[in-house]
């Protein structure tokens, strides 16, 4: 089978440094890119010479500043699969444009700006664009990570019994000067959560992915430490599953005062626990999964390590679905909305218990 014929939608930080080296490590016969769009010609050709230096090839700019936009790239016939990597309020807009042009969709998280946007995009997907054979997954790598899928099957398995508690903190520092604060949708965001949407779904990813009961309730607290990092840097939140689990769910992007990257995560069963290690190793990160088994005094302790590869994981997933080769479920949008909610939940709260059947209305 002949590779499917792939345009970037989006020229910027992600697309170079995540995207064009995970497709550089699918087999050749995978994909080709034949066309890349971003809103600036300067933009698109950057992302294009990056792509070149790649040795993916010279694609086809598209931007909005020539008379080649992205319409005009939505209608060559050689492009059968988009990847959509825009700001976060653009998003929405771009996938349905995309898939209104009969294109296979992989989207960046998150799903939606917020959980009110995610519905009305499923909607109008699985109405409109599913019957019709085409394949739209949100791109989030934290769900299929080689690690985090090993805790998941570990726990489906029994291994450290029915879950009690659990804990995720992350602490981390965005100084003024971060790379990402660069561009100017996200220094001045205009959706809810600022870092903690754009970055807190991945976490919020990780407890869907591996707790084997969803969350049903969340109570929490939500501030702002660092102007620059409006509308909010910091939330903590309480978090009950539907199994009786219970846990901690704690984000700081704004810890002034910490160096690196801190935190831990635990999860707790009647018969052992699994803590997760994040550590650098030949200059990649890594992921380590810490699984001991068995009742105090008799556990047995095994690890799983690997290194971090959810992006080309989550394209490969993308492109076996699109390609009709392999059916899975990973980055369905459903599930990604959950991860939103969450995080909408944790912003919103305010101390008050927020029940998500009422947050996601059945639909």
């Amino acid at each position: 089978m002949a590779p499917i014929g792939l345009a970037l939608i989006g020229g910027g930080i992600f697309i170079q440094e995540a995207h064009l080296p995970a497709i550089l490590s699918l087999p050749p016969s995978t994909v080709h890119i034949v066309a890349l769009y971003s809103r600036t010609l300067a933009s698109a050709t950057a992302a294009v010479e990056e792509c070149s230096n790649f040795g993916l090839g010279t694609p086809a700019v598209y931007a909005d500043d020539t008379p080649n936009d992205l319409s005009a790239l939505l209608k060559r016939e050689d492009v059968q699969a988009v990847i959509v990597a825009v700001p976060i309020p653009n998003t929405g807009e771009v996938v349905m444009r995309c898939l209104e042009a009969g294109k296979h969709v992989l989207s960046e998280k998150p799903v939606g700006k917020d959980v009110a946007e995610g519905i009305e995009l499923i909607k109008k997907y699985e109405t409109l664009y599913k019957p019709k054979g085409l394949i739209w997954r949100v791109a989030e790598n934290w769900e299929v990570e080689p690690t985090f899928r090993f805790i998941k099957s570990s726990i489906s398995a029994g291994k450290i019994g029915a879950i009690q508690t659990f804990s995720l903190t992350s602490i981390s520092y965005m100084p003024p000067s971060n790379k990402w604060l660069g561009t100017p949708w996200r220094a001045k965001p205009t959706y809810q959560g600022g870092f903690l949407l754009d970055g807190g779904v991945h976490q919020a990813a990780f407890l869907r992915t591996v707790l084997p009961s969803p969350t049903v309730s969340l109570c929490g607290y939500a501030t702002l430490q660092n102007e620059h990092l409006a509308p909010h840097d910091c939330i903590h939140a309480a978090l009950k599953c539907a199994d009786g689990a219970q846990g901690f769910f704690s984000l700081n992007a704004g810890a002034s005062g910490w160096e690196g990257r801190g935190g831990g995560t635990m999860i707790l069963g009647k018969e052992g626990s699994v803590e997760v290690q994040f550590f650098e190793k030949e200059g990649k990160q890594w992921i380590r999964a810490v699984l001991r088994a068995g009742k105090k005094g008799e556990q047995k302790e095994e690890t799983f390590e690997s290194p971090s590869c959810g992006v080309a994981e989550e394209q490969k997933f993308f492109f076996e679905a699109a390609n009709g080769k392999k059916e899975n479920d990973f980055g369905n949008p459903r599930g990604t909305l959950e991860d939103v909610a969450l995080i909408q939940a944790a912003l919103t709260s305010e101390g008050n218990k927020i029940e998500f059947s009422q947050l996601i209305p059945k639909f």
